[in-house]
C-alpha cells in the first residue's frame, strides 16, 4: 500500500507517527492534495493536534488575489477575501501543482521582461494566504494567548507546518507548567 502514496503522504504520515510516539494525535481537516502543499491551495482549517487537553489548530487564513496570463492576456483572475478555497477551483485547470505555482508566480512589482521571459504565461500573485496555529485548552475553553503575529507559522507548505509538532507540543507544556504555578 505505501508505493500507492505520494511522497507528501508518507511524509504526513511519518509525522502523524511521530506525533503518536510523543502522546499527540494528528487529525487533518482537508486532504492533502499531490504536488499541491502550498497554502493558496487551501482555506480554513487544516487539521489539529490534540495533546493532552489542548488543541492545536492550524488553519490557511488570509485573502488570496491573483491573476494568471496566458499569451499575454488575462485569462483568470481570483479575489478570495472570504477564504472560500477560490483559487484551488479557480486556477487548477492552468496551474496543476506546486512546482509550476512557483515557476510562474511573479510579484505585482515585476516588470513586463518577467512575462516576457515565460513566453507570456505568468500568475500575479498581489496577495496571497499563509498559515498560522491556534491553542485551546479544552478544560477551560480558553485560547492559549501569544504576542501579536507569534503564531503565524514560517513556511507555506501545509505539510511542514506539522512536521516541528515539538514546537506546538512545548508551547502547550510551557502553558501548562504556568498554570501549575498560578
Amino acid at each position: 500500500m505505501d508505493e500507492q502514496l505520494d511522497s507528501s503522504e508518507k511524509e504526513m504520515m511519518k509525522i502523524k507517527k511521530k506525533a503518536s510516539k510523543l502522546g499527540a494525535t494528528i487529525n487533518l481537516s482537508q486532504s492533502v492534495m499531490k504536488d499541491k502543499l502550498n497554502c493558496m491551495w487551501y482555506s480554513g482549517i487544516i487539521g489539529t493536534i490534540d495533546y493532552k487537553d489542548f488543541i492545536v489548530t492550524i488553519r490557511a487564513i488570509g485573502p488570496v488575489h491573483t491573476s494568471f496570463y496566458k499569451d499575454y492576456k488575462q485569462v483568470v483572475a481570483v479575489r478570495d477575501i472570504h477564504g472560500s478555497g477560490m483559487f484551488n477551483k479557480e486556477m487548477t485547470d492552468y496551474i496543476t501543482n506546486d512546482e509550476m505555482l512557483n515557476d510562474l508566480s511573479i510579484s505585482e512589482y515585476s516588470n513586463i521582461m518577467t512575462l516576457d521571459n515565460n513566453q507570456g504565461i505568468a500568475i500575479f500573485v498581489l496577495v496571497s494566504n499563509h498559515l498560522e496555529y491556534s491553542i485551546i485548552d479544552n478544560l477551560t475553553n480558553k485560547m492559549v494567548r501569544f504576542t501579536p503575529y507569534s503564531n503565524i507559522i514560517s513556511t507555506n507548505n501545509i505539510v511542514d507546518a506539522f512536521a516541528n509538532i515539538e514546537y506546538y507540543l512545548n508551547i502547550i507544556e510551557d502553558t501548562i507548567e504556568k498554570e501549575n504555578a498560578a
